[in-house]
């Protein structure tokens, strides 16, 4: 059975059920809700399935891929949140354990994927998440 198969069937994404298969229907929200989920992807169980799911997701290129995985895994607001080393009272996005995984995916997808090219792609992506819809906008000095 395929995970996709296993997701519709045990509805992963019902709000009291996602505590043993991840789920990427909907895009983290809130600070609170992906700290719950970098909780649960201390389980590796859970760790290595949403890698096969993401694996799945794909992309035309590393940084398509990079930015399909951010936006299916995190909302703009919370990405609005975070930068790549967690400058400017941010959170360090490059200490959880979903970079990991995306990171991990990405370079086991791409043989020309370097960890170098994968962090100039994460802190872009996650440098112009308050322009984009939803982001929040810039904060003022």
């Amino acid at each position: 059975m395929e995970i996709r198969d296993a997701v519709q069937k045990n509805d992963c994404c019902n709000k009291n059920s996602c505590n043993s298969t991840p789920c990427l229907k909907e895009p983290l929200e809130t600070l609170e809700s992906f700290l719950e989920f970098e909780d649960k992807l201390s389980d590796q169980e859970f760790y290595d399935t949403l890698k096969e799911q993401m694996q799945r997701i794909g992309g035309l290129d590393v940084a398509d891929n990079v930015k399909t995985l951010m936006k299916r895994t995190m909302s703009n607001a919370l990405m609005s949140k975070m930068s790549l080393q967690g400058k400017k009272n941010k959170i360090a996005f490059n200490g959880t354990r979903l970079f990991s995984a995306i990171k991990e995916v990405v370079m086991a997808t791409f043989q020309e994927a370097t960890e170098v090219k994968l962090n100039e792609e994460f802190s872009r992506f996650l440098r112009h998440a308050p322009e984009r819809l939803g982001g929040g906008g810039r904060t003022s000095k």
